[in-house]
């Protein structure tokens, strides 16, 4: 395994086959940023096409864009890619490669999983979703042999590797569980204001349910939708605002008018002020149907000091603390979302405690600093571990 170099800082290159922005790719920008500035020389490797190499080169990060990072059987791509990683090793004696999807961690481990000898590069495989990994030989190797260490961007990600944990093959002590973080200075209430937002949207009287994310069947926009049928009388000056596109909006909208809730619903399309946006709404909701290992929105959200209402999926039960600093609602339950809103709505007060603990424990546990923190230690530690 690798071993430090007492002269200098370990070097580390991160690869990503991810070609679209995401929050994980944010989560390497984020990463590689924060060792650069603590010092460590790190590198990026991405196909040319990535969103993450025109933000990485434009951030004066070291990036590589001649991985091609193919899926599918591809055997020249696969081969071209493998034998690139190896010159670039040889060139710069990485002490970790931090891998982040499942096109790179197969490259890596062709190239390097079968060396048995101190000059190999430490393997880290943070795993971002919850797809599930197969029991096989072929997996069983790569956990077992090929892979050093597992971060898990929230516990409940275990879940899918439950096969190979419970064989022996992926043992607690290879697993560290770190989560995504929320830049907190850019996410600030006390710097940002949603004033002008309310005014574009002509919501300045109105009590604003916002709902960030792609429209999609798995948000849960429906759930809102429901929610919303049954207390908008009650509560005429309600309106759920959508921020986001996705291909769910054309029945969002039938569904909208079918309840005619044409009144109280706006969609706000993309916007890249999400800070501003967020600030202009009085709470946030993400009633999300699938897993989120550790969902930006939600921590967005309370970064803003708003509290959140969000579904008991994936990591939501890891960053909220129920009916302290946010409120946590069974999934697929929209009488539970209808009734966390009528306490919220009806609960001024409650709803300032429970903001202002939610922004204290976002600057405590999920905050950028934080990430790069625990990531920083975590080498560390393995680099001891193999000195």
């Amino acid at each position: 395994m690798a071993t430090q170099n007492k002269t200098a800082y370990p070097r580390v290159l991160h690869l990503s086959e991810r070609a679209f922005w995401c929050g994980e790719s944010n989560r390497v920008r984020v990463v590689c940023q924060g060792l650069q500035q603590h010092g460590w020389p790190v590198w990026l490797g991405v196909p040319a096409s990535s969103a993450l190499a025109r933000v990485a080169t434009e951030k004066g990060l070291p990036v590589n864009t001649r991985f091609a990072f193919r899926h599918g059987l591809r055997p020249g791509a696969l081969g071209h890619d493998v034998r690139l990683l190896r010159q670039l090793q040889r060139e710069h004696q990485f002490d970790i490669i931090h891998l982040h999807t499942s096109v790179d961690t197969w490259v890596a481990a062709l190239a390097f999983g079968f060396q048995r000898n101190r000059r190999r590069p430490l393997l880290v495989r943070t795993r971002h979703s919850d797809h599930r990994a197969a029991h096989d030989p072929v997996h069983r190797w790569l956990y077992r042999r090929a892979i050093d260490h597992v971060v898990l961007s929230s516990a409940s990600l275990r879940a899918p590797l439950a096969g190979l944990i419970e064989a022996g093959v992926l043992p607690p002590e290879r697993m560290t569980v770190i989560h995504s973080s929320v830049d907190s200075a850019r996410f600030d209430p006390s710097r940002v204001s949603g004033e002008s937002v309310r005014r574009e949207w002509h919501l300045e009287n109105r009590f604003c349910i916002g709902l960030v994310g792609r429209i999609s069947h798995e948000k849960g926009h429906d759930l809102l939708l429901e929610a919303l049928s049954a207390i908008a009388n009650a509560h005429p000056a309600v309106c759920a605002v959508f921020v986001g596109t996705g291909p769910a909006e054309p029945a969002l909208r039938a569904m909208v008018q079918e309840r005619q809730l044409t009144d109280h619903v706006h969609f706000a399309g993309f916007r890249d002020d999400i800070p501003e946006v967020m600030a202009a709404m009085d709470l946030i909701v993400a009633p999300s149907r699938r897993v989120e290992s550790s969902p930006g929105a939600v921590k967005e959200g309370m970064a803003m000091c708003k509290p959140v209402i969000a579904a008991a999926v994936g990591g939501v039960q890891e960053i909220i603390d129920d009916r302290v600093d946010g409120w946590i609602i069974p999934r697929e339950d929209a009488s539970a979302l209808q009734t966390a809103l009528e306490h919220l709505i009806n609960d001024p007060p409650l709803r300032a405690r429970m903001g202002a603990a939610a922004r204290k424990r976002v600057i405590a546990e999920f905050s950028d600093a934080h990430l790069v923190e625990r990531t920083l230690r975590l080498y560390e530690q393995l680099l001891e571990q193999n000195g």
